[in-house]
């Protein structure tokens, strides 16, 4: 739990965390004898251009699979993004090149091939 104290104006500031998510502000204050007073909000906080990846919990040897891989375009402009993906002991498709229309969501599939064990 964060505090914050008030300046002469009775103002309050403070930083929250780089990520996305939701949070609830809540704040508690009094004026010298006065009764409490309590506030409450919610804040959620998103990404211009968040991407969610699905990969498969394992792979043995020989074995084929997808990575399927969310981005989620928060923004009100279409957005060109190159997604690609890396994985040790395995071969990935080549990187594709998106479009993610404003507002929406697209889904990219990857195929991905178990090249050795491990």
């Amino acid at each position: 739990m964060a505090v914050a104290p008030t300046d002469a104006s009775g103002h309050a500031r403070t930083t929250l965390p780089l990520r996305a998510g939701r949070y609830l502000l809540s704040a508690v204050g009094r004026r010298r004898r006065a009764r409490l007073r309590r506030g409450h909000a919610d804040l959620s906080v998103r990404a211009p251009l968040a991407l969610r990846v699905d990969v498969p919990p394992r792979l043995a040897l020989g074995d084929r699979a997808e990575l399927a891989i969310v981005l989620d375009n928060d923004t009100a402009v279409p957005v060109a993004v190159v997604v690609g993906a890396r994985a040790a002991g395995a071969e990935v498709a080549p990187a594709r090149r998106v479009s993610v229309p404003p507002a929406a969501r697209s889904e990219v599939r990857l195929a991905l091939t178990a090249a050795r064990p491990g």
